[in-house]
C-alpha cells in the first residue's frame, strides 16, 4: 500500500513538472520566433493537446493490455501502476482545480473519485477502461479542434500581397508587410488601396463604399487623403504613408488565433453545461446508495455519470459542425454562432458590397442634343474599348448587352484619373468626370447638371460623354443587386425570420428602392457607422436576437454588437477579422444554409445526449432494483461510448468526403 502510495505521488508530481516543461518549451519557442519574418512555422502553432492526448491515450491501451494479463512479476505490476497514475492524472488535477479555484463540482471531480475509490479497491479493469474512453473522447475532440485550427489558418493567412515602393524614382516591388511610415507607394487602376495616406501626385477615382457606405464615387487628387482597403477604379497615384495597419504576417495570423482563444472552452457548450449541472445530483445519489446499499454499488452509481461522454463527444460534434461547414463554403469562427442562430428572428443586411455586386453597372443613360441611349453609349464604349478598370468594364459590358458593334479605333489617349480620348474620323469622342470637362473648358448642359444632382442625391454617380466640345449624355453608375438576394430572402423567410431590413449608410433613395424590391419589412438610410450599432441594440432592447450581415470598414462597430455577425470573402479585412462567420464564396448563397446547419447541429447534440443519457439512466435504475454491480455498468457505459463514437464518426466521415469533394 505504501509502494502504491508512493508511486501516486510521484507519477503525479512527475506528469505536472512534464506539463509545465513542455509549456515552458512552446512559450519560449514562441517568444524567439524572427519577428521580421514573413513565414510562420505552422509547426509551433499546433496544439499540444493532440500529442498529449495521444500519448495518455496510447499509455491507458497498454495499461488494458497489462491488466487483462494479470501480471505476477513485480517491475510489470509497478509499471501498470505508474501507467494507471499517469492516465489518470490530468482527470484529477482537473477535478481538483476547478474544485479549488472555481468552487464547483465538475464530472472531472466525479471521475477521480471513482478511479481513486476503484484503484484503492484493486477493480483495475474497469478503471482502465474508463481511463482509455476518456483519453479516446479527448483524442476526438483534439483531431477536431486541430482542424478547425488549420482551417483558421487556412482561411486567414494573408497571401503574399506585394506593393510598389517608389524610391530614388524607381518602383521596387516589396511584400506589403515591409511598408514603414512615409513611404511613398504606387497604386495603379484596379488595385486595392494597401494603407492610409495622403496623395502626393496624381489623380484618381476611388470608390469608398467599403469605408463610407455609399454607392458614391470619389474623384481626388494631390494633397487629398485615401484610406486602406478601397479601390482605384481609375488613375494612378502615388501615396506617402501615413498608417501601415497591422505589420506582419505573423502578427495576423497571431491576432487571428488569439481572437478564437474561447474556441477551445466555450464550445462545449450545451454538453459542457449538463456534464456539470448533473455532477452534484450524482453524488448526492452515490452518496444515498453508500448509506443504504453498500459500497459497491455507489462506485458503480458513479461509475454511471455520462457527463464525460455527453462533454466530449458532443463538443467533438459540435467542432466537426464547423469543419462541415467551411468545406460547404462558410467559415465559422465561433462556435457559440451555432446556438445563436436557433435563436434569430430579425435579420439587418448592410447594402452596398452585401446586398449588391462588388462591380459597377451601368443605369440609366441620359440623352442630349438629339442623341438616343444606344448613341451615347457607343460612344463611351468607344473610348473606354481598350482600357480595363472597373467603370470601362462596366460600360463595355453595357454596350455587348445592347448587341452595339464598336468601330476601330484609330488613336486613342487616356489622362490618368480623369478619363478618356480617342479620334474616329472627325471626331474626337472624350468620356470621363466633370473635372475631366471642366478641365477642357467643355461646358456641361443644364439637363445634365439637374440629373447630376439627382443621381448623386441617390448615391450613384455619372461619367460624361461628349464629342469635340459639346457634352452628347451621361451614363450613370451604381452597384447592381446580386442574383441571388431574392432567393435568399425567400429562404430566411421559410426559417421563421420575422424581421429583415436594411442599414445602410447611403442615401435615402437608392436603400429606398432596393427595401421595396426586395419586399424587405423596414430600412434605415444616411446611417452613420456608430448609429448601425444603436439601432441593432434598440432591436435587442426589445428582445429581438439580431443577425447583421455586412462587408465594410464602416460595419465593424455593428458587427460587435449583433448577436450573430456574418461577413462575406470578398469583404475589407476588418469585417472579416470582426466577423464570426464568412461566406467564403463571395455571396450570400450559402446564408440559409448556415441557418439549417444551426437547427442541423441542435438535433443532433439532442440525439446524441439521447445516446449517452439512456444507458446512464438504465445502469441507476438496475443498481437500485437488479443490483447492477462495476462490471455490468461498465459493460453499459462502453455500449454508450461505443454508439455515441460511431455517431461522432459518421459525422466525421461526412466531412472527409466533403473534404475530398472540395479538393
Amino acid at each position: 500500500m505504501l509502494i502504491e502510495a508512493g508511486l501516486i505521488g510521484l507519477t503525479l508530481l512527475g506528469s505536472v513538472l512534464y506539463d509545465k516543461y513542455t509549456d515552458y518549451r512552446e512559450k519560449y519557442n514562441k517568444k524567439n520566433l524572427p519577428k521580421t519574418s514573413a513565414h510562420l512555422p505552422l509547426d509551433l502553432g499546433k496544439d499540444n493537446a493532440v500529442k498529449k492526448h495521444d500519448r495518455y491515450f496510447q499509455a491507458g491501451v497498454v495499461s488494458v493490455v497489462l491488466t487483462m494479463l494479470n501480471p505476477v512479476y513485480l517491475p510489470l505490476v509497478l509499471l501498470n501502476t505508474g501507467l494507471i497514475v499517469y492516465t489518470t492524472s490530468p482527470v484529477i488535477k482537473e477535478g481538483i482545480q476547478k474544485l479549488i479555484i472555481h468552487k464547483r463540482i465538475t464530472h472531472s471531480l466525479l471521475l477521480s473519485i471513482f478511479f481513486f475509490i476503484v484503484f484503492i479497491a484493486g477493480q483495475t479493469l474497469p478503471l482502465v477502461w474508463g481511463v482509455v474512453m476518456y483519453h479516446a473522447g479527448k483524442k476526438l475532440l483534439a483531431r477536431a479542434q486541430e482542424e478547425s485550427k488549420e482551417i483558421l489558418i487556412g482561411a486567414f493567412e494573408m497571401e503574399s500581397t506585394t506593393v510598389w515602393l517608389v524610391k530614388d524614382n524607381v518602383e521596387i516591388e516589396i511584400p506589403v508587410e515591409d511598408v514603414n511610415v512615409n513611404d511613398i507607394l504606387a497604386v495603379n487602376t484596379g488595385e486595392l488601396i494597401p494603407v492610409d495616406g495622403t496623395i502626393v501626385e496624381g489623380y484618381a477615382t476611388i470608390d469608398e463604399y467599403a469605408l463610407t457606405g455609399e454607392s458614391k464615387l470619389a474623384e481626388k487628387g494631390e494633397g487629398e487623403s485615401v484610406f486602406t482597403s478601397t479601390v482605384l477604379l481609375s488613375g494612378r497615384i502615388c501615396i506617402k504613408v501615413e498608417k501601415t495597419g497591422r505589420a506582419t504576417k505573423i502578427a495576423k495570423i497571431g491576432e487571428i488565433l488569439d481572437a478564437t482563444v474561447e474556441f477551445k472552452t466555450d464550445l462545449q457548450m450545451e454538453g459542457e453545461k449538463r456534464a456539470d449541472a448533473i455532477s452534484m445530483p450524482i453524488l448526492g445519489i452515490a452518496g444515498l446508495s453508500w448509506l443504504y446499499i453498500g459500497d459497491v454499488s455507489s462506485v458503480s452509481v458513479l461509475n454511471s455519470a455520462y457527463g464525460n461522454a455527453l462533454r466530449l463527444l458532443g463538443s467533438s460534434n459540435t467542432m466537426n459542425y464547423l469543419n462541415s461547414a467551411y468545406y460547404r463554403g462558410v467559415l465559422i469562427k465561433d462556435g457559440r454562432v451555432f446556438e445563436e442562430l436557433r435563436k434569430v428572428d430579425t435579420v439587418l443586411f448592410d447594402k452596398t458590397g452585401t446586398l449588391t455586386e462588388e462591380y459597377l453597372t451601368v443605369g440609366k443613360i441620359i440623352p442630349c442634343v438629339e442623341m438616343n441611349e444606344d448613341e451615347v453609349l457607343t460612344c463611351a464604349a468607344i473610348a473606354e474599348y481598350k482600357l480595363s478598370h472597373p467603370i470601362a468594364k462596366a460600360i463595355l459590358k453595357e454596350a455587348e448587352n445592347s448587341g452595339l458593334a464598336l468601330p476601330e479605333i484609330e488613336n486613342f489617349e487616356y489622362i490618368i484619373g480623369q478619363g478618356a480620348t480617342v479620334k474616329l474620323d472627325s471626331r474626337v469622342i472624350r468620356v470621363g468626370s466633370v473635372r475631366f470637362m471642366d478641365a477642357l473648358g467643355i461646358i456641361i448642359p443644364d439637363k445634365i447638371n439637374l440629373e447630376m444632382a439627382k443621381v448623386y442625391n441617390e448615391g450613384f454617380s455619372l461619367v460624361l460623354v461628349a464629342i469635340n466640345q459639346e457634352v452628347i449624355g451621361a451614363i450613370e453608375l451604381c452597384h447592381a443587386l446580386r442574383p441571388e438576394v431574392e432567393s435568399v430572402i425567400a429562404g430566411l423567410r421559410e426559417h421563421g425570420i420575422k424581421h429583415i431590413s436594411i442599414v445602410s449608410g447611403d442615401h435615402y433613395e437608392p436603400t429606398k428602392y432596393i427595401s421595396e424590391h426586395l419586399c424587405m419589412d423596414s430600412f434605415f438610410a444616411d446611417v452613420f457607422p456608430e448609429d448601425k450599432a444603436k439601432i441593432i441594440e434598440r432591436l435587442q432592447e426589445e428582445g429581438r436576437t439580431v443577425c447583421f450581415i455586412g462587408d465594410g470598414v464602416n460595419d465593424s462597430i455593428a458587427m460587435k454588437q449583433a448577436n450573430v455577425s456574418i461577413s462575406l470573402s470578398g469583404a475589407t479585412t476588418v469585417a472579416r477579422d470582426i466577423a464570426q462567420v464568412v461566406l467564403l464564396d463571395r455571396g450570400l448563397s450559402n446564408l440559409c444554409m448556415l441557418f439549417d446547419l444551426g437547427f442541423d447541429l441542435n438535433r443532433s447534440l439532442r440525439n446524441l445526449t439521447g445516446i449517452v443519457t439512456i444507458p446512464a439512466i438504465i445502469n441507476i435504475g438496475g443498481i437500485f432494483i437488479l443490483h447492477f454491480g462495476l462490471i455490468t455498468t461498465t459493460l453499459i457505459n462502453n455500449i454508450a461510448w461505443g454508439a455515441g463514437f460511431l455517431y461522432v464518426y459518421r459525422s466525421f466521415k461526412k466531412v472527409d468526403e466533403k473534404k475530398e469533394i472540395t479538393a
